[in-house]
């Protein structure tokens, strides 16, 4: 902006691919409303962003308003706006789409459409056109094949999905590494060992290990088939951990009933700076659920024990344990428990309430020292 290169068609676009990576989806409306004359790389950079933010609705409104500007779409905006159909099941209008690209017979030929097309069309629920589609495809790949996986799987034909990984082979075409991520759910689901244990030799022979999304697939995989040891063995192996295979590890040892595993998992994510995240946080409610279970039937010091485990315990968790102590008529420690939470209570107010002070007082300097006041932001009328 200083140097004068923001008027640059080129830069605008970038901000707002950028803008929208950040989720900052009102600084990228913003620079698209201040863009005088916008070409199609422009409108597909937004209906792109939306669709990444998960913003199908408003994507499907920028490719009508894009059209009323008399601009044609192209294959990229094609890409995104299947997408966008698909995700909210707008079938009538991927099919009017599926027309215009077959209208288009470039872009009919390109393989990354037909695969679009075919994700459209089983996330709609439509599986006989997105069979039409693939079988129409004369230079379908193992993405065509990968495309038509998920779509049996999300309409609950898990034994069809599996059985596609062996035509794809008889075809001539080695699963990758998206096709071996695709399918181990299906053998999770299916609680299908034979075939997970076959997947995961496959993914061995191919060196697709370590990558975390295989290793974290197989985990579940192993956990759901109730091999629990190996979801544990394959945790151990791994290098370095994300958040997602932290709870992968949680979730197995939950699933299968092992609570003070979970937790010393819990505990050592904690330890590794990695914060817990919705599943994780999930996964300590059913510890909740425990405790309140102990209580009922008199195990007070179970339920104690499962409290203590807890390594960050929110407000369930000390409802759970008080109400444990109250049916058992401890009174006295009941009430002794909830005074050490709302004293706990009172301090961590304290400390947010000093914090946001002190981010408040920054701010201010910081806009003192530039000269600079936020303006507000400006929709589309």
């Amino acid at each position: 902006m200083k140097n004068g290169f923001v008027d640059s068609s080129i830069i605008r676009t970038s901000l707002i691919d950028l803008y929208f990576k950040c989720g900052k989806i009102n600084l990228a409306c913003r620079v698209f409303d201040e863009i005088p004359n916008r070409d199609v790389v422009v409108w597909g950079a937004m209906v792109a962003g939306f669709v990444q933010n998960r913003l199908q609705r408003e994507a499907l409104e920028y490719v009508r308003w894009m059209v009323e500007e008399g601009v044609e779409v192209n294959s990229v905006v094609v890409m995104s706006l299947l997408s966008a159909i698909g995700e909210v099941s707008e079938q009538r209008l991927g099919k009017e789409l599926h027309a215009y690209v077959v209208k288009t017979k470039e872009y009919y030929r390109r393989v990354p459409i037909q695969s679009a097309l075919i994700d459209m069309y089983c996330k709609c629920g439509d599986m006989s056109s997105a069979r039409r589609v693939f079988y129409s495809s004369a230079e379908r790949n193992s993405v065509c094949w990968t495309a038509l996986m998920p779509g049996y799987a999300w309409n609950g034909r898990l034994e069809q999905a599996l059985k596609l990984t062996i035509w794809m082979q008889q075809e001539g075409f080695r699963p990758d590494v998206v096709t071996v991520a695709t399918v181990l759910p299906v053998c999770a689901q299916l609680r299908a060992l034979k075939q997970g244990k076959e997947v995961h030799a496959y993914a061995l022979k191919h060196w697709f290990l370590p990558k975390a999304s295989i290793t974290n697939s197989l985990m579940v995989m192993y956990s759901k088939c109730g091999v629990i040891e190996y979801s544990k063995r394959l945790f151990d192996t791994m290098e370095k951990r994300a958040v997602i295979s932290w709870t992968a590890m949680v979730d197995s040892y939950v699933e299968n009933g092992y609570h003070h595993e979970a937790l010393d998992v819990i505990r050592l994510m904690q330890s590794s700076k990695h914060r817990p995240d919705s599943v994780a946080i999930a996964r300590m409610l059913s510890v909740c659920e425990l405790i309140n279970m102990y209580g009922t039937f008199g195990e007070v010091n179970r339920a104690k024990l499962d409290f203590d485990d807890v390594p960050v315990k929110g407000s369930m968790t000390w409802t759970a344990i008080i109400r444990a102590y109250g049916n058992n008529e401890l009174y006295e420690d009941a009430i002794a428990l909830f005074d050490r939470l709302f004293t706990r209570y009172v301090q961590l107010e304290k400390a947010q309430r000093l914090e946001r002070m002190s981010s408040v007082n920054k701010k201010q300097n910081i806009v003192t020292a530039v000269g600079f006041e936020p303006t507000p932001f400006r929709t589309r009328a």
